[in-house]
């Protein structure tokens, strides 16, 4: 909502009429947009004393301009001018709330859920396999299940990688530290570009609603487009491909005057398509990169830092009040340079998921497997090492 102090006039409305009076040509207590004035707007910010000379802050409290909203949070606690960072303070911590609901929550659905009866079978431990089936058999009223049927369960396994699921084991091995880097990087510039995209869709002087649903509409084109390419592309050059596509869209954004509101929509919504494309993409090339025994670990490594950069993504838009293009230079910078570091990733279309950390390290882009055939030998070398 535009706002500004309140002129004596728009004082004794609000006083009569128990609402705000919003009146633009009562000018005269209002000075102009000063603006080499960090962080403040003085239109919005200051006001005239009785002289017309000196600044002083608006000691009648703020008028809103209400023809779009009646109320919003902004307005109802006066959320501006000193206090304008709560509004991204704000955003920041709603996604807080999804770093810290990541970790906790993961952990409560495991000390109440219980684990998969394969898993546990693959560990050795049969006899709580064994309750875990039996509650599921109870659950589908299918009756108890006799011992003997679940005594000739066995699930192979390498008793040598039960104690290799720390998150630590991924630093032994240099290959798997290099592409932890890289796809983590990647995670945190799509989660900033597409954070700071979605939030910041009110700076391209367009209806917030239209906005929205352009975007709404532009996402779900993405994964459409995402679905076929990634299968004709590859992973790699598919991520890397809209990652800089993106960062570019955004980049050239900054030089488009803000009067051509078309113009700058379309390359913003361009932008986003290519930033919310390389967001559906990321997620299968983890899970491919990373070899089944540390799967889920490494997933969670990713998650974890793409949560960092979502609550990063609204300090930056506020930093605009500094230096207008600062967030879309941001955005282009981390968007272009992590789409050139996932170059550096091995490809993963039809190749076989790997087993162990020492499959996932023999997997290089020099060295990129396609046949099962060949990979079925890498797997022979790795069982030898």
């Amino acid at each position: 909502m535009d706002h500004h102090c309140k002129s004596p006039y728009e004082a004794n409305c609000s006083e009569l009429y128990l609402g705000d009076c919003w009146n633009t040509d009562d000018s005269m207590s209002l000075p102009p947009d000063d603006e080499g004035t960090l962080l403040i707007n003085e239109a919005q910010c200051k006001m005239y004393a009785n002289d017309t000379t000196k600044l002083i802050d608006c000691e009648h409290g703020w008028a809103y301009d209400r023809s779009r909203y009646d109320s919003t949070i902004v307005s109802e606690f006066d959320l501006v001018c000193e206090d304008s960072y709560l509004v991204s303070l704000a955003s920041s911590l709603y996604l807080a709330g999804f770093f810290v609901g990541s970790i906790l929550f993961g952990l409560l659905c495991d000390f109440f859920i219980p684990e998969s009866p394969r898993w546990l079978l693959a560990k050795g431990r049969t006899e709580e396999a064994k309750l875990v089936f039996q509650k599921i058999a109870k659950r589908n009223k299918v009756g108890d299940l006799p011992d003997d049927i679940l005594d000739n369960l066995e699930v192979g396994c390498d008793s040598s990688e039960s104690t290799k699921t720390s998150p630590l084991i991924i630093l032994r091995y240099p290959q798997m530290r290099r592409k932890t880097v890289y796809i983590t990087y990647s995670w945190f510039a799509v989660n900033l570009a597409y954070y700071g995209l979605t939030y910041g869709v009110e700076g391209l002087n367009v209806d917030v609603y239209i906005g929205t649903f352009l975007g709404g509409v532009t996402e779900l084109l993405a994964y459409l487009f995402t679905w076929f390419f990634i299968q004709k592309l590859g992973r790699r050059c598919s991520l890397a491909g809209t990652l800089v596509a993106g960062g570019v869209a955004c980049f050239i954004n900054i030089w488009i005057p803000v009067t051509l509101v078309a113009f700058r929509t379309s390359l913003a919504m361009i932008g986003k398509f290519f930033i919310t494309s390389a967001f559906g993409i990321v997620y299968i090339y983890t899970v491919e990169l990373f070899p089944t025994n540390i799967r889920t670990t490494g997933l969670g490594i990713c998650s974890l830092f793409s949560r960092v950069a979502g609550m990063l993504a609204p300090q930056i838009l506020f930093f605009e009040k500094v230096w207008a293009p600062l967030p879309l230079v941001a955005f282009s910078f981390t968007s272009v340079t992590s789409g050139l570091v996932a170059l550096l990733l091995p490809e993963t279309l039809n190749v076989p998921l790997p087993q162990t950390i020492e499959e996932a390290e023999m997997i290089t882009r020099k060295n990129n497997i396609r046949g099962n055939k060949d990979f079925e030998s890498l797997q022979m070398q790795a069982a030898n090492t």
